[in-house]
């Protein structure tokens, strides 16, 4: 899935900034992705509270697959935590293979 925030959006610290994104199958997240429009953030995902993974998002996109806690029963909870940021538009990809 796709989540992403508009450019002309300016990127804030936040915890749980979605809510939450329940996972519609059971699954094992593969990689996560993060990009801005302009600037840097932190993004750490959860699961269920634990880390899955962080992203030090820049305008090049940076992904992660060293991940931990990666896998998830159908309807859990994935949320997104955003620290140190700075800039505008902040694109999110979480990729997921079904177990």
């Amino acid at each position: 899935g796709v989540i992403a925030v508009a450019k002309a959006t300016a990127i804030a610290d936040g915890t749980d900034i979605l809510g939450a994104i329940e996972v519609p199958i059971d699954c094992t997240i593969t990689e996560l992705r993060a990009k801005t429009a302009t600037g840097t953030a932190t993004v750490t995902f959860k699961n269920a509270g634990s880390t899955v993974g962080a992203v030090n998002a820049t305008t090049s996109g940076v992904s992660n697959t060293s991940l931990s806690n990666a896998s998830m029963s159908v309807w859990d909870d994935l949320t997104i935590d955003v620290s140190s940021a700075s800039g505008n538009g902040l694109s999110i990809t979480v990729l997921i293979q079904e177990a």
